[in-house]
């Protein structure tokens, strides 16, 4: 009896085991499950030098419904370069972040379950180039790790996920001088460089870093290829208007870079244009060939009966 006992017990343990390996790991926030940007140091496509990518990045157009990867208790916030932002305090101490989100849909303190819809994606704050979900994940709620292997569906990488404008994602800080960076943009020294705000003071001092940082981001053309021309339009809008920041850089930029945001403006109506005639020659295209069958379906009738009239008229005058 008691080694029956004992058989079951551990029995018991072995399962407890298995069922808690099988919930450690992470549900994929996003329904592509497909990353565009992996974890590690870049050199930044929007601040312009190397910086710690403290997470994955996963495809979402704007409104994708983003889900919990673990279950827990919600926070929301906001923050100049990540935007609105959720968190979610897993009741086994993993903490994740989710940024860059149009909103969340419940509300702070709500407690959810892996897979809950949590949030719908977006592109807000300064640090986003173009709508996505940005996903970190702190197993112990302070240290960040990279997400990628704790998923339990692994995500695709997305040709080109571990580059950043054909420079490649570093597992070290090059600024310290541990990574090889040939090949590849240069160290900047650390002291040097701003948070990635544009102008706090409005101060032009001539220098490098503070010429480099005071220029807008252009329009990343490449992540538009699966966008529609109003998501386009809708994500750069988003991008400017839906960031308080976004007021106060503009006031104190310089006539440089405001000739610059002005002329990525007119490139991107351009690109818009450009693909809305497109649109209108392939709409253009689909109601010919609607109007060419109508006209083949009208006149077939009418053939026919014109040539069963010319068949009578034939048989009348032989007779």
């Amino acid at each position: 009896m008691k080694k029956k006992l004992l058989s079951q017990l551990l029995f018991g343990l072995v399962l407890a085991s298995a069922l808690s390996d099988a919930n450690a790991c992470l549900t994929t926030p996003a329904p592509s499950n497909i990353l565009t940007s992996l974890y590690g140091w870049r050199f930044h496509p929007v601040y312009h030098r190397w910086r710690l990518h403290k997470g994955d990045d996963f495809r979402a157009s704007i409104g994708t419904t983003v889900v919990a990867s673990h279950s827990g208790t919600v926070q929301t916030g906001y923050s100049a370069s990540g935007g609105n932002e959720l968190r979610i305090i897993g009741d086994d101490g993993m903490v994740t972040r989710y940024l860059h989100l149009s909103r969340a849909s419940v509300s702070p303190g709500t407690h959810v379950s892996a897979g809950d819809a949590v949030a719908l994606s977006g592109n807000t704050g300064e640090a986003s180039a173009a709508a996505h979900l940005h996903f970190e994940a702190y197993p112990n709620g302070s240290s960040v790790t990279n997400p990628e292997p704790l998923f339990c569906n692994a995500p695709t990488r997305k040709s080109g996920a571990d580059t950043v404008n054909g420079f490649p994602i570093l597992a070290c800080d090059p600024d310290n001088g541990q990574c090889d960076t040939s090949g590849g943009p240069p160290a900047t020294s650390s002291s040097g460089s701003s948070s990635g705000s544009t102008g706090n003071s409005g101060s032009t001092s001539g220098s490098t870093t503070a010429a480099v940082t005071d220029v807008p981001p252009a329009p990343t053309i490449s992540s538009f290829d699966d966008m529609s021309t109003n998501e386009i339009f809708v994500t750069e809008v988003t991008k400017r208007f839906s960031n308080p920041d976004w007021y106060q850089q503009e006031s104190t930029m310089s006539t440089v870079p405001l000739i610059i945001e002005y002329a990525h403006m007119k490139a991107l109506q351009q690109y818009i244009q450009f693909h809305k005639s497109l649109a209108h020659e392939r709409v253009e295209t689909l109601l010919a060939a609607k109007l060419a069958k109508k006209v083949k379906r009208d006149i077939t009738p009418r053939l026919e009966r014109q040539r069963m009239v010319a068949s009578k008229a034939g048989s009348g005058d032989s007779n």
